[in-house]
């Protein structure tokens, strides 16, 4: 999603991405599509999102302020184990020359305690014409409450590779609002100047169902930047941010 622009910051700070917003090629379960015989409301599995960051941080690199974004995406089950995903995001910052659009598609499994997903991105970037593309692969699980995930992620523009794990649980506060803590630490081989570790993510998201279909998640988050990165110069980050998700 923002991987030219991390290649371009990297340079400038020698001498300086999240799948499917920031997403890499993102996995979700599919929606259950209810019968036409039923009251419930017919689910085509798709869904509309729009969102504001104040800082747009990639795997832990400022890449500006103010960003802007809207994501659209279709979930589509395959057969009782197997959904496919794809969607477009496109993102914008408010104060600077800058535009991204990101092509992402992913098959996951369902495979009980696990759930497995093959993706893929394209990143765009209109202002440069330039692209990139990233096959990926994740690994979900949960331990009670917790929900963890592994990701390994392959830029083929650069021959580089980026390896996130994260772990979050959602804490029910009433009926329509839950608390969301989560956590994520990433490994870089080769990936823009980064060999070794990357940095600590810390998030705290408050998603709020507004109704059956739609959900407003104001957050704010944190990025520590550790070991490889922090040796490029890269600073520590705080910000925050809110979308609106609306699904059919």
């Amino acid at each position: 999603m923002k991987i030219r622009s991390i290649a371009a910051q990297g340079a400038a700070v020698l001498g300086s991405a999240v799948l499917v917003s920031s997403a890499s090629a993102g996995v979700t379960a599919a929606p259950k599509s209810e019968s036409f015989t039923t009251n419930e409301p017919f689910d085509l599995g798709a869904e509309v999102s729009v969102g504001y960051d104040s800082k747009y941080v990639f795997r832990g690199v400022d890449l500006g302020d103010n960003l802007i974004w809207g994501d659209v995406n279709l979930t589509v089950p395959v057969n009782d184990t197997v959904s496919l995903n794809a969607g477009t995001w496109y993102a914008t910052l408010a104060d600077d020359d800058y535009d991204e659009l990101n092509l992402y598609a992913a098959l996951s499994a369902d495979l009980g305690a696990f759930e497995v997903g093959l993706g893929l991105t394209w990143y765009y970037f209109p202002m440069t014409d330039d692209d990139a593309l990233e096959p990926g692969i994740t690994i979900g699980t949960s331990a009670g409450p917790i929900d963890l995930s592994l990701g390994y992620y392959y830029d083929l523009e650069v021959d580089g590779s980026y390896i996130e794990l994260a772990a979050e649980t959602a804490i029910e506060l009433t009926d329509t609002v839950s608390l969301v803590p989560g956590v994520s630490v990433s490994y870089g081989d080769d990936y823009y100047g980064v060999s070794g570790f990357n940095n600590v993510g810390l998030s705290l998201a408050l998603p709020i169902a507004l109704t059956d279909r739609a959900t407003l998640t104001p957050y704010v988050a944190g990025s520590l930047a550790i070991d490889a990165l922090e040796d490029l110069g890269e600073d520590d980050h705080i910000y925050g941010g809110v979308s609106l998700g609306v699904s059919f």
